[in-house]
């Protein structure tokens, strides 16, 4: 059986839910082929990766699949890279405010995920979820934590799968917020479980 590892991010910026959070919870535990591994990671640069590697050491998975909220998005997004550089308006949750800082030095200016993003962007049209290959996941802890464990992943030389997924905030977040697009948690649960039920499809040679 394969095992994943899913993580999502706690609340930020003065709001009291994240989206990836909300879906997080809102997925079982075990899936048809496959055990999924849930961890809730701080929006913090470094930290989040901090607390995500020791699970990759003890739980050793097939794949690595991070989520995290991109308010005013209209669609999920399947992150195709991430980009060594920290630099954001919005502070993280311990305060910190980072502009043009490495995450890796001397790592790569970008990092490739190695998941099938052409197939898992079609399973989900397919049942008329709305999704988006993306070509950036930002300068802030999320594309961070995207980085670091794609450089971890790849310095091992190890097969792992490892990809970044951005979810639309939900509705509940959406009434607080004038004007914010969202899109309902149960949408965004059934929307995973397409994107891993492509995933375990795919072999492990036909990834990338």
């Amino acid at each position: 059986m394969s095992k994943i590892l899913l993580s999502a991010f706690e609340p930020f910026d003065k709001d009291s839910e994240n989206a990836s959070k909300v879906v997080l919870e809102a997925l079982p535990n075990q899936l048809d082929g496959a055990q999924l591994v849930k961890v809730v990671l701080p929006v913090v640069f470094r930290h989040a990766f901090d607390q995500l590697k020791p699970l990759i050491e003890k739980h050793d998975p097939d794949y690595i699949v991070m989520m995290g909220e991109a308010k005013g998005a209209t669609r999920i997004s399947l992150e195709q890279i991430a980009i060594n550089i920290m630099d954001a308006k919005t502070k993280d949750n311990h305060g910190n405010r980072m502009q043009g800082e490495t995450i890796v030095e001397g790592g790569p200016d970008g990092l490739f995920t190695n998941l099938p993003i052409a197939e898992l962007k079609q399973a989900l049209l397919d049942q008329n979820i709305p999704v988006e290959r993306s070509y950036s996941a930002g300068t802030f802890v999320c594309n961070a934590l995207f980085y670091q464990t794609l450089y971890h992943v790849k310095s091992l030389n190890k097969t792992t799968g490892v990809g970044f997924v951005h979810v639309p905030a939900v509705p509940s977040q959406a009434s607080r917020y004038r004007a914010l697009p969202s899109m309902e948690k149960g949408l965004l649960a059934e929307a995973m479980l397409v994107y891993f039920d492509k995933l375990l499809s795919v072999p492990l040679e036909k990834r990338g």
